[in-house]
């Protein structure tokens, strides 16, 4: 087998350092994947079964990626090979061996709505304080304790919340995970090191199945991870890692950055290959970077550098508000698609996801077609969860949150005092709920409820049977279709909103026919990652930067680039949270081919109030001379702040220690300053009340529905003619009466 590498030679060194512990610390756009895919060729051009290498990488859509370009290069071969994420190989793995812990294989994946409905009915069963004991929180602090291979008595020491109950309702929402046959994304990883752990023949069987192990993007794993991968690993120890310290940005989701610096001590002497050649950006972004990132002291060593030439100098933009911001990147993406730049090759990226408000309304009424990543996924939204809901049922009657979730949906009359009362008479028989809603004429809960419930067990009966039957995933959801009227009460619903769940079903459709049996469905799309849903329609793309990894695009423009947003004023708090926030700067730069704008606005509406801003200490930390700066502010503004005493000013051209230092009084200070300070609109002194008839400059003819507050902090709720409703705060809105 002939394979052309067409690799620089430290790539090379990378891809032929076939034997023992490898580590490659890969910068941005360094060609990792290239190399990770020659590497698994090159293993077999060696004579290494395909069957025994496990590739592992974070999303679905990296992985299918590597498994085509791999497919590509050495034809059958790659089919046998397990190219994955670090779910879909535990899956795999728990096919096989679940029942050592006493579930089936065709267990429910739970995911985090369906974990938080059943921490919902603990809370309640235990009655426990709602509001105290809030469901997404406690949720958030079991899958953190999962992380961290937790068990439920350790929880209560940690944890000192929660009235020390949090190990209890751990312990038991892990009890009725198992009573339902299911496990949640945490389980998968959890169960499967287990398994390795506890049953020294089945590690010997997986271990001797793997003989090189593969992993991407190792600065994002957790610690759970990482033990499942010295787990997986055998004594040949032939394990290569990829990953960069400085594009680390997801410690708040259990990421351990110091992985690298362990995986140093669980394999002693690993090679270390630096990849710093970068094949996506002009050198002038890749300065700008590397001028960010080497303020941080938790860095790795390497300089990126291309050989595409200097490129465009890095546009720093300083606006006057949040309006401005958005005006004026319409224009540019405006300007950048004259100049023959597709709409998917532009992002517009941000810290926190309530900015893109008034960058969509802007877009919107330029009519610059955009997609914002991140939003309410397809598997997320609620038709669509029906359906699965329905088919998880037919593959695992055990699952008691999915037969809440469908059994009165469309409605059959069963509400919510039947459905109390099945799920009573199920736990004091010791039945499944499934078994419960059977036997329903046994239980006192009123003719038409007990009508509705033999409709249901019919209808998961008759798609059972072609489940078992073996029929095609698209012919069993057109049945569960026309059984369960699902598509009926849209397709009665003339409204825009219902056309477009019905096309979203219809997808569905299309979706299942991409598959040869409904478990493999269900596994996908349970499995499905939020970097997904990213692929290619020609729009710009509105991302927060945390979404933005992974990407790249021709033209970024990173908004907001402002001290209290990036960074957030939540990290000025401890230095590791500072170092992120770098380190989140970096990855938005980085994603850039040839144009960089860095934008901030002098004044923003967050919080509820409207702040004053200096630009972002990154924007600093950038060199002049690679720097093209543009002021679009107001001399009004310049005027009134600047020059006052109350503004900020920097101890010199960069920020040190006491700058950070005083942060938390600086953010004070500018809001106190801009209450008292800033010209208002006058639209606080028009004395509106409800029912009021008004016209923005923007949004035109509207009714106000809602008033609230007094003088600079006074707002209103104003429903437009167009059907559009909108808060605003009044002394910032350009309003008057009709």
């Amino acid at each position: 087998m002939t394979i052309s590498y067409d690799l620089n030679s430290k790539q090379l060194e990378a891809v032929n350092t076939t034997e023992g512990p490898v580590m490659v610390i890969a910068g941005a756009g360094s060609g990792k994947t290239s190399v990770l895919t020659r590497r698994i060729c090159k293993l077999i051009s060696i004579g290494v079964p395909s069957g025994s290498i496990l590739a592992i990488t974070f999303t679905n859509k990296a992985a299918q990626e590597m498994k085509d370009r791999v497919e590509n290069m050495v034809g059958p071969y790659a089919k046998y090979m397990w190219i994955s994420t670090f779910h879909s190989a535990c899956v795999r793995i728990l096919k096989e061996d679940a029942h050592l812990l006493g579930y089936n294989k065709n267990f429910t994946i739970y995911d985090t709505s369906d974990s938080k409905r059943v921490i919902d009915r603990i809370i309640k069963s235990m009655g426990l304080d709602t509001k105290r004991f809030d469901s997404r929180a406690l949720r958030s602090a079991i899958s953190n304790a999962k992380a961290l291979l937790m068990s439920p008595d350790l929880m209560n020491s940690t944890y000192s919340g929660f009235s020390n109950r949090i190990g209890e309702i751990y312990s038991e929402y892990q009890s009725q995970l198992k009573k339902n046959n299911a496990m949640d994304f945490d389980d998968l990883l959890v169960n499967v090191i287990k398994i390795l752990s506890e049953f020294p023949d089945t590690k010997v069987k997986w271990n001797s199945r793997f003989n090189y192990v593969l992993v991407d993007e190792y600065q994002d794993t957790n610690h759970a991870q990482s033990v499942l991968i010295k787990h997986l690993v055998n004594e040949n120890k032939n394990i290569f890692i990829v990953g960069d310290f400085d594009q680390s940005i997801y410690r708040f989701r259990g990421a351990e950055p110091t992985n690298f610096l362990e995986f140093e001590k669980m394999f002693e002497n690993p090679k270390v290959i630096v990849l710093d050649q970068n094949y996506r950006s002009y050198q002038n972004i890749l300065d700008g970077a590397n001028a960010v990132i080497k303020n941080n002291f938790s860095k790795q060593t390497k300089h990126l550098h291309s050989d595409f030439g200097s490129g465009e100098k890095i546009n720093v933009v300083t606006v006057e508000d949040e309006a401005s911001e958005a005006n004026f990147v319409a224009r540019e993406i405006s300007r950048l698609h004259l100049n023959k730049v597709d709409y998917s090759e532009i992002a517009v990226m941000y810290r926190t996801n309530g900015q893109s408000r008034v960058l969509e309304s802007v877009l919107n009424a330029e009519n610059i077609p955009y997609k914002v990543i991140g939003g309410l996924r397809f598997f997320d939204r609620k038709e669509i969860k029906d359906a699965l809901g329905y088919l998880r049922v037919v593959i695992n009657q055990n699952d008691g949150v999915s037969i809440e979730r469908t059994l009165n949906t469309p409605r059959r009359s069963i509400g919510p005092k039947a459905i109390a009362a099945i799920t009573d008479f199920s736990n004091k028989n010791s039945m499944t709920l499934f078994d419960s809603i059977v036997n329903a004429d046994l239980i006192t809960i009123g003719n038409k409820a007990q009508a509705g419930c033999r409709e249901y067990a019919n209808i998961i009966k008759e798609l059972q049977e072609l489940y078992f039957n073996g029929e095609p995933p698209v012919e069993i959801v057109q049945k569960m279709f026309m059984l369960t009227n699902l598509k009926l009460a849209y397709e009665l619903d003339r409204s825009v909103e219902a056309e477009g769940k019905l096309e979203n079903l219809d997808e569905l459709l299309n979706l299942a026919s991409e598959y040869e049996t409904l478990d493999e469905m269900l596994d996908s799309t349970s499995l499905s990652t939020e970097g997904d849903e990213t692929g290619g329609i020609n729009m710009v793309s509105l991302m927060t930067l945390h979404a933005a990894k992974g990407l790249e695009f021709d033209s970024v423009f990173l908004v907001g680039m402002e001290e209290g947003l990036l960074p957030h004023i939540r990290s000025v708090e401890s230095p590791d949270n500072l170092e992120e926030e770098r380190r989140l700067c970096y990855v938005g730069i980085t994603r850039a081919k040839r144009n960089l704008y860095l934008i901030s606005a002098d004044l923003r509406s967050q919080w509820g109030s409207v702040s004053l801003n200096i630009s972002s200490r990154f924007i600093d930390e950038i060199p002049s001379k690679i720097k093209k700066v543009t002021d679009l502010t107001s001399k009004r503004i310049s005027g009134t702040f600047r020059d006052s005493g109350n503004y900020p000013k920097r101890s010199s051209g960069r920020w040190d220690n006491a700058d950070q230092l005083d942060f938390e009084n600086y953010a004070k200070e500018v809001n106190n300053a801009t209450k008292t300070r800033y010209k208002t609109t006058g639209a606080e002194n028009l004395g509106l009340k409800v029912g009021d008839v008004v016209v923005h400059t923007r949004w035109g003819e509207g009714t106000v529905i809602s008033v609230s507050g007094a003088g600079n902090d006074a707002r209103a709720i104003i429903r437009f003619v167009t059907g559009t409703q909108k808060t605003f705060l009044l002394s910032m809105t350009p309003l008057k009466r009709a």
